[in-house]
């Protein structure tokens, strides 16, 4: 089955191979200090945010995952050029839960209301008395 499977130097050579452009770090840079002025302006927004987009890239790796095993398990061979693409989709699964633990140590108080405990006590109020 040479026609479906790839080797690790395959997979390394179209991503690992070519140099990062400068102007890349500086864009990387100029989002890092937009992104903290963000937070320090509006943090319930920035936090909302950054939940959405969280959730936006896990549900894109997951579905990255999913479909690696599908075509794995069909032994589908049309997808090869897709296949090189996927596991690093799927690489992103431990580093979305890193920064979810991140939102929920920083940002829980601001998106997710059972956070507060006065809160959730003033809404237990009538079944407390």
């Amino acid at each position: 089955m040479r026609h479906f499977e790839f080797t690790e130097t395959e997979a390394r050579r179209n991503f690992f191979e070519k140099r990062v452009n400068p102007l890349a770090y500086i864009v990387l840079g100029a989002s890092l200090v937009l992104s903290f002025l963000a937070l320090s302006s509006d943090p319930k927004r920035f936090w909302g945010i950054f939940h959405t987009n969280l959730l936006f890239f896990l549900g894109i790796a997951q579905g990255g995952a999913l479909f690696y095993a599908l075509v794995k398990a069909t032994k589908g061979y049309w997808s090869i050029p897709i296949l090189r693409v996927i596991p690093y989709s799927i690489l992103l699964l431990p580093i979305i839960t890193i920064l979810f633990f991140v939102e929920w140590i920083f940002g829980g108080k601001y998106i997710f209301p059972y956070f507060d405990p006065e809160q959730i006590h003033h809404h237990r109020f009538g079944w407390l008395s």
